[in-house]
């Protein structure tokens, strides 16, 4: 099992220390061994006016995680397989990490437009839910185009999350507001540019907590259904009460500080089909 407090149907951040951690052997990917990781999540949801659809701003957060040699992996499968158990989202892996080297306080963030602070959710896990559920149409490209940076964070005080890409649509054959049934046929098409990968992530929640996922690579791709294949791969005995699909699409950079410290810097957009808004 996995544990998550998404922003989006997640009503406190203690959930995140309920049930257990993910299998090591189920994940998939290079060996572990980066020392950190920044991830500047932007989640998205459908705008429309009698002229065009487009993207608008769901919600926005970021995390920062500090596990020296051993941050888990988020190596995709191959492009247009799925794999069980993958943690692409911190609050799900939960691994105990370390305090910042040289850092004295809470680490702080800022882009062209806002500034905030982590709070300490974990060791080595800090995180800032900087806004959900906002529902505006303002343009999402607008919010992470620039990059975030991570300030009063020791050794890692200047690093900034890769520039953004663009998203044009998102449609699928699901339309629900609560999430869809096991097993339901998902198809899933998009047009977006300037991202180096994408992936499609099925997720099984009950209280805001994820159970069960399984992550798809999509990179290079601009349609994918979720069908008996991905659903066999789950199991249904296990009590959800929602069924979600991000939609994702991601840059990612790779850093050495100074000190030999391994970066990882993410930029990622997120689409949920299936959305439970709370």
């Amino acid at each position: 099992m996995t544990n998550s407090s998404k922003f989006i149907v997640s009503s406190s951040l203690l959930a995140l220390f309920l049930g257990c951690s993910p299998d090591e052997e189920l994940l998939v990917g290079v060996e572990q061994g980066a020392d950190a990781r920044l991830t500047a999540d932007l989640y998205t949801w459908d705008c429309t006016n009698e002229e065009s659809d487009w993207m608008g701003v769901l919600g926005f957060d970021i995390a920062l995680e500090f596990v020296p040699d051993n941050l888990n992996s988020r190596a995709l499968p191959p492009v247009g397989s799925c794999a069980y158990a993958i943690d692409m989202f911190a609050l799900d892996a939960l691994q105990s990490g370390d305090d910042l080297p040289g850092a004295t306080g809470m680490p702080t963030w800022s882009t062209d437009a806002m500034t905030g602070d982590f709070m300490e959710v974990g060791p080595g896990l800090w995180f800032s839910d900087v806004f959900r559920n906002v529902l505006s149409c303002d343009d999402s490209a607008s919010v992470i185009t620039s990059g975030v940076e991570v300030q009063e964070a020791g050794v890692f005080s200047g690093m900034t999350s890769p520039t953004a890409g663009e998203i044009t649509s998102i449609t699928s054959n699901n339309s629900s507001l609560a999430g869809f049934p096991f097993g339901e046929l998902v198809e899933l098409d998009w047009e977006a540019s300037g991202w180096d990968e994408t992936f499609v992530q099925l997720r099984r929640e009950r209280n805001g907590v994820a159970y069960e996922v399984v992550t798809c690579n999509t990179s290079g791709l601009s349609a994918f259904t979720i069908n008996d294949s991905t659903w066999e791969m789950l199991n249904p005995e296990i009590v959800a009460d929602t069924n979600l699909l991000y939609v994702g699409f991601q840059n990612r950079l790779e850093e050495v500080t100074e000190y030999g410290q391994e970066l990882e810097l993410v930029a990622r957009a997120l689409h949920v089909v299936g959305i439970n808004i709370e």
